[in-house]
């Protein structure tokens, strides 16, 4: 974590496990490793836990067991009944700004609410970055040649900083891709906060998977890592922008509801530097605010405002010199 006070108070990361734990999915293939199997290609992140487990068909199978009250369940056992969540595939012909034509592609979880991060195969080339609003940072690297076959992806979700009696919790649920190009999620980990979380408090989770495949003679390294960091921050309420001139005079001085700010703003032609401020409010209620230059090799400043859930936005605002 990066606030140093939740250290010293002893306010701990705990992880709750469901029924199979953060084990990742039970893929195709056999035990050797030789036949493709499906793939770790991100997360999709929700706020209640995903229940895919087939509880009617475990207690069926081992209702002699569990009667006798001598089952002894373990990972292997209990992957038989992992269920998932197939993604829905949207695909569509769009047309951009300047009269061209392309495909638009998109995976969704019909009926389940939350946040999707993940990198999608196409055909033999292609890969599709899948990133909901609230997703930050986000740093890729594709790796795909005759020796290895790998993603990895980092990013950042800024959640509204919550107070010491609220218990901050997300559910970081794997994403695979199958060798047919179907999507689906499995049930993963939980992770909380106890005690709030405030401004600068944080905790990841990453997902790693490596396997070596061989075929035909031929051996090639396949794997993902994903890693997604949860940090707390007071929402932005509203933004001060302040023009100045060579003489640090101020030239213009405008404020702005955090929710509605410009695409795009022109400085005036003899500004020189931009003062950004940005007022935030404490969970006790109190103003803060801090404070950013700009110049003019500036192109833009980013402001987290409050979404529709706990997830902030990334709102950013263009500079245009003049």
């Amino acid at each position: 974590m990066k606030h140093r006070r939740l250290l010293v108070m002893g306010i701990a990361l705990v992880v709750l496990f469901s029924f199979v734990g953060c084990q990742l999915a039970k893929k195709e293939g056999d035990a050797q490793g030789n036949a493709e199997r499906d793939r770790l290609i991100g997360v999709f992140l929700t706020r209640e836990y995903l229940d895919l487990f087939d509880w009617d068909g475990f207690f069926n199978d081992n209702a002699g067991a569990l009667a006798g009250g001598d089952l002894v369940v373990n990972g292997e056992d209990s992957a038989a009944y992992e269920g998932r969540l197939y993604a829905t595939l949207t695909r569509e012909t769009r047309t951009d700004d300047a009269g061209e034509t392309y495909e638009w592609i998109d995976y969704r979880f019909e009926g389940v609410e939350g946040i999707r991060f993940f990198c999608v195969e196409e055909g033999d080339t292609a890969y599709i970055m899948i990133s909901d609003p609230g997703i930050s940072g986000v740093r890729q690297a594709i790796t795909d040649t005759e020796d290895a076959k790998r993603i990895d992806l980092e990013a950042v979700l800024y959640v509204a900083a919550a107070a010491e009696t609220e218990t901050v919790a997300w559910y970081l649920n794997p994403v695979y891709q199958s060798a047919d190009g179907s999507v689906y999620a499995t049930a993963g980990q939980g992770s909380s906060l106890t005690g709030g979380m405030t401004e600068g408090a944080s905790f990841s989770t990453t997902f790693d998977e490596t396997e070596t495949i061989t075929a035909d003679g031929a051996s090639r390294e396949s794997g993902a890592s994903i890693k997604v960091s949860i940090e707390a921050k007071f929402p932005a309420e509203r933004i001060r922008v302040l023009q100045m001139g060579a003489e640090n005079a101020i030239l213009t001085r405008k404020e702005y509801d955090a929710a509605a700010l410009p695409e795009k703003i022109v400085p005036e032609p003899g500004a020189e530097y931009l003062i950004v401020e940005t007022v935030k409010r404490d969970l006790a209620g109190k103003e803060s605010i801090s404070r950013a230059l700009y110049g003019r090799d500036e192109t833009k400043f980013v402001t987290f405002c409050r979404g529709e859930g706990t997830a902030l936005l990334e709102w950013y605002t263009y500079l245009e010199w003049k």
